[in-house]
C-alpha cells in the first residue's frame, strides 16, 4: 500500500498512471493479510529468540569490571563502577572509570603491536615532465 493508503484508507487521485484494478478490494485484502502474516511472523521470531537468551546482570557500584580498549582490542583495562545511569540515555556521557596509578603503569608496560619484517619498496608512479620528450 502507498502511504496515503495507510493514512487516509483508500488511494487518492493523481497522476501516477496506475491501472484501475490495482486498488480493487481483493488486492487491499490480500496486502492486508500480507502485512498480518508478517507481524505475525516477526513476533515468532522474537519469541524464538526471547526464551534462549539471557537478561543482562545487574552492575552495582563498586563492583570491579574489566574495560575494553579499542586501540589494542583488548580488555586489558580494570576499573570500578562509580555511577550507574541510563542504557538508553544518549545526551549524558558515561562515568569516568578510576584507575589506579599501577593499572596505568601496566596499560603503559603493553608490549608494542607486532609489525610485519617485510621490506617495503618505494610505488612508483607516473611522472609527466613537460621539459622533456618521452621515448615513445
Amino acid at each position: 500500500m502507498s502511504p496515503s493508503q495507510v493514512l487516509f484508507g483508500h488511494p487518492l487521485r493523481s497522476s501516477v498512471p496506475t491501472h484501475y484494478r490495482s486498488f480493487v478490494e481483493e488486492w487491499q485484502k490480500a496486502a492486508a493479510e500480507c502485512d498480518s502474516k508478517a507481524v505475525t511472523l516477526h513476533q515468532q521470531a522474537k519469541d524464538r529468540y526471547d526464551a534462549r537468551s539471557r537478561t543482562d546482570s545487574q552492575l552495582f557500584i563498586g563492583t570491579h569490571v574489566d574495560v575494553f580498549n579499542h586501540t589494542l582490542n583488548r580488555w586489558d583495562r580494570h576499573g570500578v563502577i562509580v555511577a550507574i545511569g541510563s542504557r538508553q540515555s544518549s545526551t549524558t556521557q558515561p562515568p569516568a572509570l578510576r584507575v589506579s596509578q599501577e593499572e596505568k603503569r601496566e596499560d603503559s608496560q603493553l608490549a608494542p603491536l607486532r609489525r610485519s619484517g617485510r621490506q617495503r619498496r618505494e610505488p612508483s608512479r607516473l611522472t609527466v615532465r613537460w621539459d622533456k620528450k618521452s621515448d615513445n
